[in-house]
């Protein structure tokens, strides 16, 4: 439970890009502890008053069950919701854990909008590439204060159904994870930076 001297100097480094309003991409190499920079990156801001969510942490369906353990070590206080599962599954979790309200999502199979100005009851929503596509109609509706791309070099193509997608997402901060070498694509990086900063990545 201590956290290297660089994870301290990432997480400060987070912190003041996010008070800048600065939108920004975490290139660690594997194993170096994003995750876990990223964790207690939300967690200090929502433990010091700044920010209390909902932050959507959007990552590949093999890392699921890893954030979920290092959210329960690194942020135990925050109530995370992991959306996936099949399409009943969804249901039931847009109708009992998105909102304390009844009815803030209307119940059934098809994804759809959530009422507006409606309270999250979550602090985290966990979920895959694939299900921000697939329920859209309800993710897409919801204000995001932060955004948490995992492997992130998933948004390399600005062609991709994913790249749209998300960019229709009301988001206030973007932070994008890879531990790829950027260096080695400067298309892939540019496309990064175009999700980041469409103006002035064109």
């Amino acid at each position: 439970m201590e956290l290297h001297p660089y994870q301290l100097e990432g997480i400060n480094w987070l912190r003041y890009s996010w008070a800048h309003r600065t939108d920004t991409i975490l290139a660690d190499e594997m194993g170096l502890g994003k995750t876990i920079q990223t964790i207690v990156f939300l967690y200090s801001l929502y433990k010091e008053g700044h920010c209390r969510g909902p932050f959507l942490v959007s990552a590949p369906l093999s890392t699921i069950i890893n954030w979920e353990r290092e959210f329960e070590v690194w942020a135990p206080d925050f109530y995370v919701v992991t959306y996936i599962g099949d399409k009943d599954s969804r249901a039931v979790i847009r109708e009992h854990e998105l909102s304390f309200e009844d009815g803030a999502v209307r119940s059934g199979s098809k994804a759809s909008r959530m009422r507006k100005d409606i309270p999250t009851k979550f602090h985290v929503l966990l979920t895959s590439y694939e299900l921000n596509c697939i329920d859209a109609a309800t993710l897409s509706s919801i204000e995001w204060q932060i955004l948490v791309v995992d492997e992130a070099h998933r948004l390399k193509n600005n062609q991709s159904k994913y790249f749209r997608v998300l960019n229709t997402y009301k988001i206030n901060y973007k932070l994008l994870l890879t531990g790829t070498p950027l260096q080695n694509n400067l298309e892939e990086l540019f496309h990064l930076l175009n999700f980041l900063s469409s103006e002035n990545f064109k």
